[in-house]
């Protein structure tokens, strides 16, 4: 199987790997709750036929929504004339990933929601979200984000310490009336600033069937999530986001309490703050402070210092009040890169290469500490078989656009349901003895675009959208364990079969 923070493969017996997955996860009845394939099959129907209620069938609902949810949901008619659910629509299924980095070792949870009913829905609220998240003032995108922020910090004082939080089970500890109570409340507290027309009913209605109805498979067993963020549904991050930025924004960012500096990553967070007695105390008491009774968030954090890891960072606050940062790496990530005989188009290695010393260049202050990851990154793709003088010509092409590089600036959320205006994609498997990828649009200029035109198609263009074979990975590895699989007997902590 896979691992988490893809640390590279794991190997795992299958009695082990179902009896962790009882263990850890599924035999926490507060949370999940076992049902029949039918009532499974049932309850997934039922959500197919509120969520077409609430979009397709809903007259309020926008032409561009209704569009989408009717491509991405409606099947063919009966004879009575009912919409019937797409054959490509599945039932969730559930997989872990082995945390190998913790010690002892632990899972992650992971239900896969990929071409299922509550998928498209899900993406829908999501995109809203992503409209407004920006509202969210301790809202971090991704390291880059961080360290934009980082540079722009005055000097801090000689006192600051800095520390980092981590809520335990995030997803699984919010509970769903207080979840979706909060996001409607969050809707309120910044109503003024939300966009015209936002869908605020419409999200709360959605989040309600996405948080409350997560079924799955687990081999040939099923469940239903009894309470918590619904596991690997597509607005997940976005909702827990948003659910604890209502309790930063009138507590934890308040002038009583509030840090030199705060951000947010989902469930991980960085402070900076003077160092005051009972100052670390306190702020991890009110981040403590939020939920209900019996369910409220809990927080973890290895106490104050002044130099911390965050995300794939290392950051270090200087006795000058100056910020210095430099790349944090895993020490069980094996930096398993694809082999040069890997059947591939030749452009992925150089893309990996500057995308890696662009991230490098600015991620480390200080020029010898670049250098010193770069040789790294050298080396491990010479052990992965690459030669050097191949290698040392794409560093030289890459250094040199890095060096007139700047930090990424993100762009805004796409909230376009549909793909681009007037394109169509010709997904390929590779192959490195198919014409070359440049050829292709010429053909479909020479031929497709003028035959398009006649039949009043509106096409322009046409991407080439390529995959890659299938490798040993995808023979060996298994996530989905199918209906033929029996998970029921677990003894003693451990799997058996009859």
């Amino acid at each position: 199987t896979a691992t988490d923070k893809n640390l590279g493969p794991a190997i795992l017996e299958m009695d082990q790997y179902i009896a962790r997955a009882h263990s850890d996860h599924l035999g926490n009845t507060s949370q999940y709750t076992e049902i029949s394939a039918q009532a499974a099959h049932d309850l997934d129907i039922a959500n197919y036929r509120r969520i077409l209620q609430l979009t397709v069938d809903d007259l309020r609902m926008d032409p561009e929504s209704v569009a989408y949810f009717t491509k991405k949901l409606c099947g063919d008619r009966d004879k009575d004339g009912v919409v019937q659910m797409p054959p490509h629509l599945q039932l969730p299924y559930f997989y872990l990933l082995p945390k190998i980095h913790k010690n002892p070792w632990k899972t992650r949870p992971v239900v896969s929601g990929v071409s299922t009913v509550n998928e498209p829905l899900s993406k829908w609220i999501d995109i809203h979200l992503q409209r407004v998240i920006h509202l969210c003032p301790a809202y971090l995108r991704d390291s880059w984000h961080l360290l934009r922020e980082l540079r722009e910090l005055p000097p801090l004082p000689p006192d600051a310490i800095c520390f980092t939080a981590d809520a335990v089970s995030m997803y699984t500890n919010i509970d769903n009336h207080h979840g979706i109570e909060t996001i409607g409340l969050w809707f309120t507290l910044h109503k003024a600033e939300l966009p015209t027309n936002f869908p605020t009913v419409k999200i709360l209605e959605g989040l309600d069937i996405i948080m409350r109805n997560n079924v799955f498979s687990f081999g040939n067993r099923f469940f239903k999530q009894a309470n918590g963020t619904a596991m690997g549904t597509p607005c997940a991050c976005s909702y827990a986001t948003i659910y604890f930025s209502y309790h930063e924004e009138p507590q934890l960012l308040q002038p009583v309490i509030a840090p030199i500096f705060y951000r947010r990553l989902i469930d991980d967070a960085f402070v900076i703050q003077h160092n005051t007695p009972h100052g670390y105390t306190n702020f991890m008491q009110a981040m403590n402070s939020f939920g209900q009774d019996g369910a409220r968030l809990e927080w973890e954090s290895p106490g104050p210092c002044r130099a911390v890891d965050f995300l794939d960072l290392n950051i270090q606050l200087n006795r000058d009040g100056s910020l210095t940062t430099s790349t944090f790496q895993k020490p069980m990530n094996l930096y398993l890169f694809r082999p040069p005989a890997s059947a591939q188009p030749p452009s992925i290695l150089y893309v990996l290469i500057y995308g890696t010393l662009h991230q490098l260049f600015w991620q480390n202050s200080k020029q010898n500490m670049f250098e010193t990851f770069a040789l790294k990154f050298f080396q491990r793709l010479q052990a992965r078989g690459h030669s050097a003088s191949k290698l040392a010509q794409l560093f030289l092409k890459a250094a040199a656009c890095v060096d007139v590089s700047s930090i990424p600036v993100p762009k805004p959320p796409n909230n376009n349901l549909g793909g681009p205006d007037g394109t169509c994609f010709l997904h390929l498997r590779f192959h490195p003895q198919d014409i070359p990828r440049r050829d292709i649009p010429k053909l479909f200029s020479a031929i497709c675009l003028p035959a398009s035109q006649d039949l009043g198609f509106d096409l322009n263009r046409m991407i080439v959208a390529y995959s890659r074979a299938p490798n040993i990975s995808d023979n060996v590895r298994r996530n989905r364990l199918d209906e033929s699989v029996d998970t029921t007997l677990v003894v003693s902590g451990s799997a058996v079969s009859d």
